[in-house]
């Protein structure tokens, strides 16, 4: 799926950034004209290739939450979870693999 795709993506060329902060990111902190997202505290620069997922993703949208949950709020942080543990298990990962693991093998 295309969220999880993006979600990937992030968590792979932005370097350490929390699950929480990515997962917080709003329409209004991403900059397409200059292929960079604030997260948290942080302005990361992204290829092109994230950026068109997120336009694609995004739609017209304006506002709000990237990544919605049922209500339009910010998705609830065991949903990804979840996907990332299921295709983890499936390319035969250690049980124990998070989104942190995306870091410390770089």
């Amino acid at each position: 799926e295309l969220r999880e795709r993006i979600l990937t993506k992030i968590f792979y060329l932005g370097g350490s950034v929390a699950l929480e902060d990515v997962l917080s990111i709003k329409i209004e902190n991403i900059k397409f004209e200059e292929s960079h997202i604030k997260i948290g505290d942080k302005d990361i620069f992204f290829p092109l290739h994230v950026m068109n997922d997120l336009k694609e993703f995004i739609g017209d949208r304006k506002k709000g939450y990237v990544f919605r949950g049922r209500q339009n709020d910010r998705i609830n942080h065991t949903v990804p979870y979840r996907a990332l543990k299921t295709v983890a298990a499936k390319l035969g990962f250690d049980e124990n693999f998070t989104f942190k693991d995306f870091v410390k093998n770089k």
